[in-house]
Order: structure tokens, then C-alpha cells, then sequence
């Protein structure tokens, strides 16, 4: 049958594969054109400081870097670090930084925790002509919400005069390069630190070594129960459960002294303080006990004393001591100590100065309230253990630990109420070293509770320190704390041509509108506006496609 022209309209006409292709490709231009170009989240380092210590001309010096992630970066692998000194005019020189000068690299967490990534170091290099340096990590570590990283290296040759450097910083430099300015402070030497005591690590003549006796290296095992010397004097000796030897003395000689061995009690294996032997002077004629303890509880220790065991001594009948020795051996993997001069052995002062009672009054060592020096002599050391000897005329108790170092921030300041925006704001907190030893610790700088900078301290016993941060925030109201001491609160003032604004309750610097709002249409939470170029190339392109519409159907 012959089909009719009519019948030939009303058949569909089916759509060349090149025209499905060029409305597909119109479409896809057109709404590209008008939506206008995706916007792909940019990872940015959002804060960044850096200190030197020493931070004093043309030193080599140990730099510490703190740089805090924007929010996009929340999430992502840490797999890079890179500091630029050469936006200075003088900068430092960081060419002989190496892998082994880093000597910490850590992750703060907001909630004050700290997890250590040094073991992802994989390499250091110095570049741009020792101007730059770049930390490269294997990316096992994430960074989250509120995370900072810390990194501490040395052998850095500070800039050769007094002023204030800037500094680039920049996290997982290898994908964007978005840093953050830092400012680094040198200044001339000037005795900023005030010492209220000795340097060095604290330590007292209670460590002064007196040289090995033959009998020193008695490991107290012996359980005499009924001795006697070259006198008439005779004693016995019993150990309690509760840590108590006593000695009981028959036919004591005024003036001749013996030495008493003593067992080893269940006490004494818990506490890693004990009671090897007694030399015991008597000046009486009279039968009498002694009474040698240790415990791990009595009087509050000294500040600096840690894990406190106690040794006491005393005469039950009242006839008097005369002149007892003690030797002690203090078990070094129980108190951690690995040096004799670690050791921390003192004495209760007062009239009544046994263990358990508080009533001893008195802070003539300005050790600690009661406590004075112990005077005791190291005699031996063997790996396992050193052996002490302390010698008193009274009943007394003695306090046996291992030093450390305890530190405070008794005082914060910020420099001023109100800032400029183009003007580092300046944090200063007072450290103090109240311990008994020399150790390193970690001073850190808190804006409205997050940590934003951090750096190292080592500070002699009763040693203080005054420790400076800056800081360049964006304007805003800010409240600042020194390792938990508040510091006071600043204001960073916008200057005359930048405005603040806030998106998702964070400060961002925005250029002023006409209108004054001091925000765009994207900050006004609304999509940014097409051009009128990009207008009449969609005009151009609708007319494109009425036309192919026009010819398909013809």
C-alpha cells in the first residue's frame, strides 16, 4: 500500500545521533554557564607560630612551629609540613636541618592530649637556598576537628639581628598551597630568667657518693635472731608483716657500737625501700628496743617527690637511741630512676617527727612544709638498686622518692585590650619550675580554648621563666590562656577598608559591600550572581537551541 503524504507526517522522525548529541552538549554549556564554576574545598593552614629557643641573634637555635588546620582539612592524612623563612628580609637560615635534628612531632588534640607522629617522619629537606624546609610524613595519622601539630627540630641559625621575622607555615603543602603567616621573635640577650635556687637538677648533698664498704652490698636476707659481738652486748631481731624490725638489745656497752642485720619484710618488696642493717652506738648501760619501719604512707612529701616510701626509726622504752646509722637500698626500677642523683631523701622536722604524724612543723630546707635534709651518703650502686645511709641520734622518719620536676604558670598576661588587625597580639605567662629536678615541659597557648601555639621549656628547681607568644587572629573578640593560667581577653579591631563578618560562628575577614552590609551575596548565604557576559552567552545559547529544535522538526 502507498502511504499518503499525510501519513508520512504523522510518522515520528526519528532523532540523528548527532543531534542528540549537540542538544546534550548545549544543555551541559548552558547550565554551566549560568550556575557558573564549581567551587572545590581548598585545604588552608588556618594559624601558625613559630619560637626559637634560644631566641637571640645569629644563634643555632631549636625552632617550634604550631600550625592549626582550617576546617576543611578536618578529616585528611597528615603527609607534609613546610616552613618559609624567605618572606623575610633576613631570614633564617634552616640548610643544615636534617631528619635526626627533629626532635618531636606531635598532634594536640582539643581536649589537651597529645599523640606523637615522629615515627611517620619519612624525610627532611632544606631548600630554596636554606630559606625553606619541608617535613614529610607517611600520612598514618589524621587530623580532626580542633587538632593542632607541633614540630619541634633543631640546628636553625637565627637571623643575625633583633626584630620580628615572618614566617610561612603551611600542612600538606604537596596538594595546596594555602599557608598561614607566623611571627618570629628574636631579640637580644637579655637576662630574662630569675633564679630562686641552684641550677642544675635540684639535687642536695644527700647524694654525695661515700664511697663501698665491704658490707654494704648485704641484700638484708639475713634473719638473726640472736647475735652477739665481741662485748657482752646481745640483740635479736624480728620482722613483722607490717614492715616493722625490731631490735632488742641485752647487755648494751656505752660507747661500743654493733651492727645489726635485718630480714627483708613483704613491705619492703612493695614499696622497692629497703632496710639492710642497723649500726647502733647505745649510750646507756640499759637493755633497750629499737624499732626500724618502712611504709608506703606517712606525711605529705615534699613537692617534687614522687612516689613517697617512708623509713622511720624510734626507741619504744624512752632510754634514748645514742647513735644509729641506716643503711637502705632504693630499688631503681621501682622509683624509675636512673641516676642516684634522682633520688630524693629527706627528713621530718619537729618534736615529734615519727611517721604518721602530721603535727611537725617547720620549712627550714624550703623543701616542702616539715622536711628538711636528709644529709644522707650514697655507699653503693649496683643495677638493681642504690644503697644510701643516713645517720640520726633521735627517733625520726625519713621520706624516700624520686625527684621530678613540677611545674606551674602562676601569672598570664595579654599586652593590650585591642589590636589592629595588621598587629600581632602579644601573650606572656611567668613558668615556674617548683620541683626538684631539671626536666623538659610543654608550654602551650590557648585562643578561646583551642591550642593554637605550643613550645618547650627546661628549667632548673625553683628556676622561672617569663614565655611570649604572638599571635595574628582574624578580627574578632578573643580569650587567651598559658597552659591553663587565663591571660585576659584582647579585641582585634578590623581596619578601615575590611569589616568582620561571621559564617558558621567563625571570624573571617570580608571586603565591604556598597551597601554597607560588610558582606557579599555568597556570605548572605545566597549563590553567587552571573555575570552579564556570562548572560548573553546562555541568551546565545537558548537561541541555539530553538533553532535545532526548529530544524529537528522540519
Amino acid at each position: 500500500m502507498t502511504r499518503t503524504q499525510s501519513d508520512i507526517e504523522r510518522q515520528p522522525r526519528s532523532i540523528e545521533p548527532r543531534t542528540s548529541f549537540a542538544l546534550a552538549f548545549a544543555v551541559v554549556l548552558l547550565v554551566a554557564t549560568v550556575a557558573g564554576p564549581a567551587v572545590l574545598p581548598v585545604a588552608a593552614t588556618q594559624d601558625a607560630t613559630v619560637s626559637a629557643d634560644p631566641n637571640t641573634p645569629g644563634n643555632t637555635s631549636t625552632h617550634t612551629a604550631t600550625l592549626t588546620p582550617d576546617s576543611d582539612e578536618s578529616g585528611s592524612s597528615l603527609n607534609g609540613i613546610k616552613m618559609d623563612y624567605s618572606v623575610s628580609s633576613n631570614p633564617a637560615d634552616v640548610s643544615n636541618v636534617d631528619q635526626s635534628d627533629v626532635v618531636r612531632a606531635v598532634i594536640l588534640h582539643d581536649d589537651g592530649t597529645s599523640t606523637s607522629v615522629l615515627d611517620d617522619l619519612s624525610g627532611v629537606k632544606a631548600s630554596n637556598n636554606g630559606e625553606t624546609v619541608k617535613f614529610s610524613f607517611g600520612g598514618s595519622y589524621n587530623l580532626e576537628s580542633g587538632d593542632s601539630v607541633l614540630i619541634e627540630y633543631e640546628d636553625v641559625q637565627n637571623p643575625d639581628s633583633a626584630g620580628n621575622y615572618t614566617v610561612e607555615g603551611d600542612l600538606n603543602p604537596q596538594s595546596v598551597e594555602r599557608p598561614a603567616e607566623a611571627t618570629l621573635t628574636i631579640e637580644e640577650a637579655t637576662s630574662d630568667s630569675t633564679s630562686d635556687g641552684s641550677s642544675g637538677d635540684g639535687s642536695t648533698d644527700d647524694t654525695s657518693d661515700g664511697g663501698s664498704t665491704d658490707d654494704s652490698t648485704s641484700d638484708g636476707s639475713t634473719d638473726d635472731t640472736n647475735s652477739t659481738n665481741s662485748t657482752n652486748t646481745t640483740w635479736t631481731v624480728e620482722a613483722g608483716g607490717d614492715g616493722d624490725h625490731w631490735i632488742n638489745v641485752t647487755h648494751p656497752e656505752n660507747g661500743t657500737n654493733f651492727t645489726v642485720d635485718m630480714p627483708r619484710t613483704a613491705v619492703e618488696n612493695e614499696t622497692g625501700l629497703t632496710a639492710l642493717e642497723a649500726t647502733v652506738t647505745p649510750d646507756t648501760s640499759r637493755n633497750f628496743s629499737l624499732v626500724v619501719s618502712i611504709s608506703p604512707t606517712g606525711p605529705e612529701p615534699p613537692t617534687g617527690v614522687e612516689d613517697p616510701a617512708y623509713l622511720s626509726i624510734r626507741e619504744p622504752d624512752g632510754y634514748g637511741l645514742g647513735t644509729v646509722t641506716l643503711r637502705v637500698a632504693v630499688d631503681r626500677e621501682a622509683f624509675d630512676v636512673d641516676n642516684a642523683s634522682h633520688v630524693a631523701i629527706f627528713e621530718r622536722i619537729g618534736n615529734d617527727s615519727v611517721a604518721g604524724n602530721d603535727s611537725a612543723a617547720g620549712n627550714e630546707s624550703g623543701v616542702g612544709d616539715g622536711w628538711g635534709d636528709a644529709n644522707a651518703t650514697l655507699v653503693n650502686e649496683t643495677n638493681e638498686s642504690y644503697v644510701f645511709a643516713v645517720t640520726t641520734d633521735h627517733p625520726t622518719t625519713y621520706v624516700v622518692g624520686a625527684k621530678t620536676a613540677v611545674y606551674d604558670v602562676p601569672n598570664a598576661t595579654v599586652d593590650d585590650s585591642a589590636v589592629k588587625a595588621d598587629e600581632p597580639v602579644t601573650v606572656a605567662g611567668t613558668v615556674r619550675n617548683d620541683g626538684l629536678l631539671a626536666e623538659q615541659t610543654m608550654v602551650t597557648l590557648r585562643r578561646n580554648g583551642s591550642i593554637v601555639a605550643a613550645t618547650t621549656v627546661t628549667l632548673a628547681p625553683n628556676e622561672s621563666r617569663t614565655v611570649t607568644f604572638t599571635d595574628s587572629p582574624a578580627p574578632g573578640n578573643y580569650s587567651y590562656a598559658v597552659s591553663g593560667t587565663d591571660a585576659g581577653s584582647i579585641t582585634v579591631q578590623a581596619s578601615e577598608s575590611v569589616q568582620t563578618g561571621e559564617v558558621e560562628g567563625e571570624q573571617q575577614n570580608v571586603e565591604a559591600t556598597p551597601d554597607g552590609s560588610g558582606e557579599t551575596p555568597a556570605a548572605q548565604g545566597g549563590s553567587p550572581l552571573p555575570s552579564p557576559v556570562m548572560l548573553l552567552v546562555g541568551a546565545l545559547l537558548l537561541a541555539g537551541l530553538a533553532g535545532t529544535a526548529a530544524w529537528v522538526r522540519t
